[in-house]
């Protein structure tokens, strides 16, 4: 497991980007905290995202248009359950319009 016990006591999980993808991926490693200082804790929590991490990775080795495009879908789906959040608005209530970007990103992206 890639965590880290920060000085505050919080864990953070952490993977190294290697060399070749770093252009793609544009970071030389991904890090984020877990928001805990119990280890276990940051475990169950780091698992899902080192997982998303190395999908990613494998995923700019691969193909990297298909990351470019799986991350755009990512920033989008959190920009909009984000904006739902602070407009007191259901989730579902744009998801008419979510869809719609994302088609749109899809065809601009293929």
């Amino acid at each position: 497991m890639n965590l880290t016990c920060l000085k505050s006591g919080i864990w953070q999980a952490e993977l190294r980007v290697p060399q070749e993808v770093r252009p793609v991926i544009g970071k030389t490693r991904f890090a984020k905290s877990m928001g805990t200082r119990n280890k276990r804790e940051a475990v169950l929590r780091a698992a899902p995202l080192l997982e998303q991490w190395q999908s990613d990775i494998e995923l700019a080795k691969s193909d990297p248009h298909a990351l470019i495009a799986k991350q755009a879908q990512r920033n989008a789906e959190q920009a909009f359950r984000s904006s739902s959040q602070a407009s007191g608005l259901p989730e579902g209530h744009l998801a008419w319009l979510r869809k719609l970007v994302l088609i749109i990103l899809f065809q601009c992206l293929h």
